[in-house]
């Protein structure tokens, strides 16, 4: 795919054509008591029509299930974490429609951690 930069007298190449797709995550939370909570979510991402992907977002589908937690330490303090374990689809990594790359079986695991202080 080619544009033109208006007034710059040039042609380029779009480095990423992304298509359309769909994400959907469902999950609960429950409160134990007044200074704990958990929640639990699975979620998805559809898989396009051939197996081409942006190279800043190199996977065709993804499955992930998360956990988190949320303590608070006082009335205006609370502590919340969480981890996502997402298994990725395969995908081959094409800027310009040329593959450059491929990404097969992976994993990932990401976890963060929020430190809360209400004045």
């Amino acid at each position: 795919m080619l544009f033109s930069r208006e007034g710059l007298g040039y042609w380029s190449r779009v480095l990423t054509d992304r298509e359309d797709g769909i994400d959907a995550e469902i999950g609960f939370g429950h409160r134990f008591n007044s200074r704990w909570s958990g929640s639990v979510a699975i979620g998805f991402s559809s898989e396009g029509d051939d197996s081409l992907v942006s190279s800043i977002r190199p996977n065709n589908r993804s499955r992930y299930v998360s956990v988190g937690a949320r303590y608070n330490v006082t009335d205006r303090t609370a502590v919340s974490g969480g981890v996502r374990l997402t298994a990725l689809g395969n995908a081959v990594a094409a800027p310009g429609d040329i593959g450059v790359a491929r990404f097969e079986n992976n994993m990932s695991a990401t976890l963060g951690i929020h430190v809360a202080y209400r004045y």
